[in-house]
């Protein structure tokens, strides 16, 4: 398997910021979901209550089996073969989210910024980054993360801005007089119901340097995104007002089109598309890495790398399928009808099903994670 490679968790925490702020860079999901008028900003910041709560049962079990990683907690606590049934469904889950990630990336390409460019190709410019980093392994995602986070941490704050003299502030007013209670929570529990990305740490958590900062991990990341989160719905209501917002299909990409730069330098979302671009195939690495190393778990094996090209090849069939309407699929998960709930069945439902059977055969699985624990760290290849 070779040696033990661990990684910091300000990396953790940037891989989890970048891989939450895609959604937000390519479509801004909260302005196309229940509180989707002047109030959205206020929905994004309750959604931090939310995303503790359905985040719970999986911050549980990372707590309290800090020493064991992940597929050993569910072997342990809902024996071994349905432990790797849910392990199988968990990168199921990360394979969908790899196929509709590629099918987002070539219809953004093509309708923002290469109209022309066969989707063939565009598959060829990112499938390849993304074989090379997966394989790479946890530490050079996190390295690269260290540096590809950061700048697209910046676009955001420089577009906001730079964008500050074309707000209008009057968009957002009256303050909750189109929005009932229901509409505010229920934007709040719709965008905590579309991150995911709890279960990418759920996968790592055992190999970061110090696992007493888990929750720091999650803390922090949740703080940085739902802060970068309202100031780009603000950003994007006052500029575009919340009509057209609503009917764009990159809205966010759309305000940085507003912007210019001392009044003369146009063309400045060129930067905003390429943060977005690096930071998408960083994130489709990581999604390509954690759907591997889950394999690997599930079927015993010295290292994920056998499993990264053909996930890379079976995401670029299915995207690139003829009788497939790309727009069409990434529109359905883009609404709140599909997406968040199917999330939420491997955020919650699964994590909270096996955080009860823990409660009925606590004392038993105590034992087991005592003796556990004195084990040394395997490592990841």
């Amino acid at each position: 398997m070779g040696k033990s490679l661990k990684i910091p968790a300000y990396q953790l925490v940037l891989l989890i910021v970048g891989s939450r702020l895609m959604q937000a860079y390519t479509y801004l999901p909260l302005i196309s979901g229940t509180s989707y008028n002047q109030d959205a900003w206020i929905s994004c910041i309750l959604s931090i209550v939310y995303s503790i709560i359905v985040c719970f049962p999986i911050l549980f079990l990372m707590n309290k089996f800090r020493n064991i990683e992940f597929s050993e907690v569910l072997n342990m606590i809902m024996g071994t073969i349905v432990g790797k049934i849910i392990a199988g469904l968990i990168a199921l889950f990360f394979i969908f989210l790899s196929i509709t990630w590629l099918m987002v990336a070539i219809i953004f390409i093509n309708s923002y910024l290469f109209d022309e460019l066969p989707s063939w190709i565009i598959v060829v410019l990112v499938g390849v980054p993304i074989i090379y980093i997966a394989t790479s392994g946890l530490t050079t995602l996190g390295r690269i993360a260290a540096i590809v986070v950061p700048f697209a941490i910046l676009t955001v704050i420089v577009f906001a801005i730079l964008g500050i003299n074309k707000m209008d502030l009057h968009e957002l007013q009256p303050i909750l007089a189109d929005s009932t209670f229901m509409d505010i929570n229920g934007g709040a529990f719709l965008t905590a119901a579309r991150l995911s990305d709890i279960l990418i740490i759920f996968v790592v958590y055992h190999y970061l340097t110090d696992r007493k900062k888990i929750n720091k991990v999650f803390g922090f990341s949740l703080i940085i995104f739902t802060t970068l989160f309202v100031v780009m719905v603000i950003s994007v209501i006052t500029v575009l007002g919340v009509q057209y917002a609503r009917i764009s299909w990159n809205p966010y990409y759309t305000f940085t089109r507003q912007v210019e730069l001392f009044e003369f330098i146009q063309r400045v979302e060129s930067l905003n598309a390429l943060a977005w671009f690096v930071t998408t195939i960083l994130n489709m690495a990581l999604i390509n890495f954690v759907t591997s190393f889950i394999l690997q778990r599930i079927f015993n094996l010295k290292s994920h790398k056998k499993f990264v090209l053909p996930l890379v090849l079976l995401s670029a069939v299915v995207a690139l399928l003829p009788f497939l309407n790309r727009t069409t699929i990434v529109d359905t998960i883009k609404s709140t009808d599909v997406y968040p709930w199917v999330t939420l069945l491997f955020i919650f439902a699964l994590p909270f099903a096996v955080l009860l059977v823990y409660f009925f055969r606590k004392k038993s699985i105590d034992k087991k994670v005592k003796q556990k624990e004195r084990e040394p760290n395997p490592g990841i290849a």
